[in-house]
């Protein structure tokens, strides 16, 4: 166990310089998921039309992410996640562009909308690599053992850069959106230059001489995981503003700063739980999947009847408890069942449904806020309790934490 463990704090030691790539990441996605909605109104477009750019960008992510997580097994993780960086900064200054200087282009809102969902969609397409192959760059450096561990790094570093976004969204309001933009900008290029200079590549070079079958029947229940969770966090990141406006009498510019906030508490609730109680518990991945499977549940289920702001930020926090034991527990699990020449491609098609999740979510949202603001919460926490349920079946029934490929 001393020589695992001394394995394991190595490799993660050597994915230092990955981990503030995604923390960076993590912030810049942050940003633009907080800001867009308001942005969105006003630049005068529909909120139908604000949730297309975020789902219609997800789709692509989702169509994308599987090949990428095939290149990254001949082609390299770092390649692939250095790829992403550079084209996620460089959109970063383009849409810092548009926003600038559209009054001066005489940009009508059609062409602002088709504008806005160009640079998504190419930013998207190119970038969706980035956490496939990160996901698989911490496969190649943690034993079995300590996985959910390795993955709940990865989960911290996602956690952090959504706190830096947030309180990024927190300074700028929707009043210095440009500057807020650049500065995501240069965040991401050091990023690459830190990268570039500290990071080696960890997959195998090699080509393996037999290729067996990936195990989809294994992952399925993971992967569905993976789906619901990133449905449910990409419609709260939407209708949040909107609820503290509609809700809650908030203005545009105060709703922006309030969400940031909401976010940022959720995301150093999930820190603590992954970098504290996860690692003291040592549970098994699959009791930490199931333990924030009902907490989860139960946040979603209460933000159905708060009555004020700070409720909602309170039990939002809940619910970054439940994702700090859900997250790293499903990616352990989904890792897991895989061989070590599959983890890019397994990470390839758990990236598929991160944007599935990511596109279902801003346009479910919105539908069913229009019919009732607190509907997205009651649905999404049936849909976390009948997950728990099936997971508490599921344990009951095999008595086993995973299952091992032969």
């Amino acid at each position: 166990m001393p020589q695992s463990d001394g394995r394991q704090k190595s490799g993660l030691r050597f994915a230092l310089p990955l981990f503030f790539a995604l923390l960076v990441n993590a912030a810049a996605h942050a940003y633009f998921t907080i800001t867009f909605p308001a942005l969105g109104r006003e630049l005068k477009l529909t909120d139908l039309d604000s949730s297309l750019v975020l789902s219609i960008s997800a789709g692509v992510m989702m169509l994308a992410a599987p090949g990428w997580g095939w290149l990254c097994e001949s082609w390299g993780r770092r390649r692939v996640i250095l790829t992403g960086l550079i084209v996620s900064a460089c959109s970063s200054v383009v849409l810092a562009l548009v926003i600038g200087v559209r009054s001066e282009l005489f940009m009508t809102v059609q062409w602002l909308f088709l504008t806005l969902l160009t640079i998504r969609v190419v930013h998207t397409a190119l970038s969706a690599g980035v956490q496939p192959a990160a996901q698989a760059v911490i496969a190649d450096l943690t034993l079995r053992e300590g996985r959910a561990r390795g993955m709940g790094f990865m989960g911290a570093a996602f956690g952090l850069g959504t706190i830096a976004g947030g309180f990024l969204a927190l300074l700028s309001g929707s009043h210095y959106l440009v500057a807020g933009f650049l500065c995501v900008a240069a965040m991401l290029s050091m990023s690459v230059v830190v990268l570039v200079f500290n990071f080696q590549e960890t997959g195998q070079t090699e080509k393996q001489a037999v290729q067996t079958a990936l195990p989809l029947k294994a992952v399925l229940p993971y992967l569905f995981t993976t789906l619901l969770g990133l449905t449910m966090y990409s419609a709260l990141q939407q209708i949040t503003s909107w609820r503290l406006q509609d809700g809650f009498a908030m203005a545009s510019h105060q709703s922006v700063q309030f969400t940031g906030a909401i976010m940022m508490a959720t995301m150093i609730a999930m820190i603590v739980t992954q970098g504290g109680l996860v690692v003291r518990l040592k549970w098994s991945a699959q009791k930490l999947r199931l333990t924030g499977a009902c907490l989860i549940a139960l946040a979603l289920l209460v933000a159905v009847i708060v009555i004020s702001p700070f409720m909602l930020l309170a039990v939002m926090m809940l619910l970054g408890v439940g994702l700090g034991m859900l997250l790293p527990g499903n990616l352990a699990l989904l890792s897991l069942a895989a061989d070590s020449h599959q983890q890019g491609k397994i990470a390839g098609i758990n990236g598929m449904c991160q944007g599935a999740g990511l596109a279902l979510g801003p346009v479910s949202g919105s539908l069913l806020y229009d019919f009732d603001m607190r509907l997205p919460y009651l649905l999404a926490g049936i849909l976390f309790a009948l997950l728990a349920i099936y997971g508490i079946y599921m344990l009951k029934r095999t008595g086993q934490v995973v299952s091992v490929p032969g």
